[in-house]
């Protein structure tokens, strides 16, 4: 079964890897700031999320992340311990699909939406998702152009993401994520 790990080193022992608990808001009406799933990013090789039989592990308690952690199939993710039940981050799905739905010009948080979009991509990629090629190509671009801007303070330079397209590619990739994920 693939696991999206590197074939040459853990992801733990790959430069005595960072581990992150980060939540997702999902639902418009929860208090912002506050996720209704969680999982651990673990820094390299490539900012990966928790896998249980190959699959992300996500939990609804953001004080389970030890716990999760010692579910992971990497024996040496069992060994890492999250010293805090606080979130380094909470990536909010309501704010960026507002956001790609506005008539403004410009982004008022672009980067909302390439942590977003490059969170997603990582998840799928770790847990060997295959997205319809327009959709990855919709993100992957979005992300490109967002991230590398010349200027990023220039906000008319992001007029060229196709925010329709990004919003479907972010909705499938939501979706898709939650249901091929396993929880706690």
């Amino acid at each position: 079964m693939a696991t999206g790990r590197s074939a040459t080193r853990s992801r733990a022992e790959a430069d005595r890897t960072g581990a992150w608990l980060i939540g997702v808001r999902i639902d418009p009406n929860a208090p912002t700031g506050e996720g209704q799933a969680y999982t651990v990013l673990l820094e390299a090789p490539d900012e990966a999320p928790l896998l249980r039989r190959g699959r992300i592990l996500l939990f609804s308690d953001a004080s389970d992340a030890n716990r999760a952690l010692r579910m992971d199939d990497d024996p040496a993710v069992r060994l890492i311990i999250v010293s805090s039940t606080i979130p380094y981050t909470v990536y909010d799905v309501p704010q960026v699909l507002e956001e790609l739905s506005s008539s403004k010009d410009a982004f008022s948080h672009p980067g909302a939406v390439v942590d977003l979009v490059n969170l997603f991509l990582d998840c799928a990629r770790a847990a060997s998702l295959a997205a319809p090629g327009a959709f990855s190509e919709q993100l992957a671009a979005a992300a490109d152009h967002l991230t590398f801007s010349a200027d990023v303070r220039n906000r008319e330079r992001q007029l060229v993401v196709d925010r329709p397209a990004v919003k479907d590619a972010l909705m499938w990739y939501l979706g898709a994520l939650l249901t091929s994920s396993t929880w706690l």
